[in-house]
């Protein structure tokens, strides 16, 4: 009998699936633009003035170069603030102070904004952030070797585009989104051996110090106590002390004594938020909050003791990463759910890629907090799209505006799910990796 001729790839898994995830996320947008109010800043955002997190940046570094004035100043506070609380904004807001809130090494990373008109500089951000986060989700589902075909990693970057933590950072353009491409090439850098890169892009973490206060010790204590494992661990050691000095050194050339402006306006950032975590958010409770800081900071540092001896390849070395950075958002002094893009989408991933292996050996409990996580995944991205839907139908606009709050109720309770979920796949004896070697290669 003569061969069977080759069948055609599937026009289902290669074309249809990637599609159908854009459909589903352009009903998302249609939905933020459309129904959630602050989505509306955009209608209002004009040359030098608007409702944007990205405004006091650009303004307070246009202070700083073209104006020598340092951003942190009290006068360079009260311009921004009269921009942020410009007339003409349709939500009712009380006006509020606006600050600086960063490092001014920034300046080396969105500089060329500067020179672009507010209105056409936030959409090339914000935009930008959006091809980045594309290509960087792909390549971090090709760092886990899920989903296995091209059409299924493409089709998962496309949906983290709906991911409540990708929207939010859109629509607030907020610049802590360029921090998911800084992890995912924090991770590939290490598989791939390059250490004193790896070194670098650590560095840059301190663009948002609260972000990285649990995620740069870790990994310059598992670099410092692997230092004999192999001597590439040191490169990113000194990967990171160069960038911080040549970062130093440059903000220095732009304004001398900017640290003490920088720190004094972190504590201002603090009251301006609450200070409040998620966990004393959901629980009213400052006790049970530190009590929970306190835990899963043990669990990390014992989940990295584990992970000293273990290669960026190795599992035991990417669980401790991925639980580390979710745990960072129930210690942090704050819960915006942007924050969530960088912290909780990668773990999220990294716990899918691992559910078929773990599905078959799950006792019943295990199952439900699974099916809870997904449940929760699914009305995110489901609700959404379907006000979406309905809003372009023209089809019950009292029903879509009165219930929209809806789409967002369960987002708070992710990073809960995720860590637990996280827990039930926790390295074991029989899974950890012996090696003492380095795996720089995929």
């Amino acid at each position: 009998m003569a061969d069977a001729l080759p069948q055609p790839p599937s026009v289902y898994r290669h074309i249809v699936l990637p599609l159908a995830a854009l459909l589903l996320v352009s009903f998302i947008y249609v939905f933020e633009v459309g129904v959630v109010s602050s989505a509306r800043r955009f209608q209002y955002i004009q040359a030098d003035s608007g409702i944007s997190d990205l405004l006091p940046r650009w303004m307070g570094l246009r202070l700083l170069i073209f104006e020598r004035q340092s951003p942190y100043a009290a006068t360079s506070e009260q311009r921004i603030a009269a921009a942020f609380n410009s007339p003409g904004y349709p939500l009712d807001r009380a006006e509020r102070t606006q600050e600086f809130y960063y490092p001014i090494f920034i300046t080396f990373l969105i500089y060329p904004l500067i020179y672009l008109p507010f209105n056409v500089a936030v959409w090339v951000w914000t935009l930008l952030l959006l091809l980045l986060t594309v290509i960087n989700i792909y390549v971090w589902c090709g760092l886990l070797a899920w989903p296995t075909s091209v059409s299924g990693r493409l089709s998962v970057a496309v949906l983290a585009l709906g991911f409540i933590g990708v929207t939010n950072g859109f629509f607030l353009h907020q610049i802590s989104g360029i921090l998911l491409p800084v992890l995912v090439l924090l991770y590939w850098a290490l598989r791939r051996g390059y250490y004193f890169l790896a070194g670098s892009a650590l560095a840059l973490f301190a663009i948002k110090p609260q972000l990285a206060v649990l995620i740069v010790p870790a990994l310059l204590l598992w670099a410092a106590i692997g230092w004999r494992v192999t001597d590439q661990r040191r490169r990113l050691l000194f990967g990171f002390a160069a960038t911080m000095i040549v970062l130093e050194a440059g903000s220095e050339a732009l304004l001398p004594g900017w640290l003490g402006g920088f720190i004094g306006q972190l504590r201002d950032y603090s009251d301006y938020n609450g200070g409040e975590s998620l966990i004393t958010a959901l629980t009213g409770s400052n006790l049970a909050s530190g009590l929970t800081a306190l835990l899963l900071i043990l669990l990390s540092a014992a989940l990295w003791w584990t992970a000293r001896h273990a290669a960026p390849a190795d599992y035991s070395f990417l669980y401790a990463l991925c639980f580390t950075l979710v745990a960072s958002v129930l210690v942090i002094p704050t819960f915006a759910l942007y924050n969530q893009a960088v912290l909780v989408l990668p773990a999220m991933l990294f716990w899918c890629s691992q559910l078929r292996s773990h599905w078959p050996v799950w006792q019943s409990w295990q199952r439900t907090v699974a099916i809870a996580l997904f449940a929760l995944l699914a009305w995110n991205w489901l609700a959404e799209a379907g006000f979406g839907l309905l809003y372009l139908s023209g089809l019950a606009p009292s029903l879509v505006h009165d219930y929209s709050y809806l789409a967002k109720q369960t987002v708070l309770f992710l990073p809960l799910l995720t860590v637990l979920v996280l827990l039930m796949i926790a390295p074991d004896a029989a899974r950890l990796d012996n090696s003492k070697r380095e795996a720089t290669q995929v």
